[in-house]
């Protein structure tokens, strides 16, 4: 292992990529099992592609050093709506991914859920959006200063609530408006959740929440992937703390 990891610390890894990789590189990361290759082939977008392939291939490979056994015997398994496990319990895990970023996290002690989205991601409505889906209250803070802002505080509580509804297990299966959110700034909100930037040029925004009792620590590892040299090793990774 290249290092031990304590279960009682939410670990947070954010991977910043290239948003599309040649089908060829994708292939040439190795280690995809027959039924991956099938569901890759049904890809109609690249970038998709490259971030499905992403977050599939950091997971396999940090969760390969967590649970001390080969990546090639690390085995996905997924919930009646969606959400990904692995048959050994020890450690509970979340992934989350868009064009150029993947966000994984993995704890010891409780059900996880992340989301992460670009904060140049863009839409006619997000106001609409919001009075159509999330609680009235809501609306009006992201729609507070016209449309100054409107997608950074839209994206401020989507990660939120996706993440939150990833966590339960419930997925969009359930409703936004019932997600729990948070209106704080900066970057954080209870005890068992964090809201921050990230990415190489903080171009992200991230949400984490955890299931449990207590205020955990949240460590935040950062890298960024180069095309044929794989996931780079955990000691070159840039660590920080997420603020309370």
């Amino acid at each position: 292992m290249y290092m031990k990891f304590n279960p009682g610390i939410v670990h947070v890894f954010v991977l910043s990529h290239q948003p599309i990789i040649a089908w060829d590189s994708i292939i040439e990361m190795g280690g995809w099992k027959a039924d991956d290759l099938v569901k890759m082939r049904r890809f109609l977008s690249q970038s998709a592609l490259t971030s499905w392939a992403m977050s599939r291939m950091l997971a396999n490979q940090l969760l390969s050093i967590f649970l001390d056994k080969p990546a090639s015997g690390i085995e996905f398994l997924f919930s009646e709506r969606g959400k990904p496990f692995v048959f050994e319990k020890k450690w509970f895990f979340n992934w989350s991914h868009t064009d150029g970023c993947v966000l994984l996290a993995i704890c010891g002690f409780g059900e996880v859920g992340v989301d992460v989205e670009s904060l140049c991601r863009s839409s006619s409505d997000f106001g609409g959006i919001a009075r159509g889906f999330f609680t009235q209250k809501e609306a009006d803070w992201v729609m507070a200063e016209g449309e100054a802002g409107v997608a950074r505080r839209f994206l401020t509580l989507f990660v939120q609530k996706e993440a939150y509804l990833k966590m339960t297990g419930e997925g969009l299966s359930a409703s936004l408006r019932s997600a729990e959110s948070h209106l704080a700034l900066p970057y954080h909100a209870t005890e068992t959740s964090r809201l921050f930037t990230c990415g190489t040029d903080s171009s992200f925004i991230s949400a984490v929440r955890v299931a449990g009792p207590g205020m955990p620590r949240f460590s935040l590892f950062q890298s960024e992937y180069e095309v044929g040299k794989g996931i780079p090793p955990l000691t070159s990774w840039l660590e920080s703390e997420l603020p309370l």
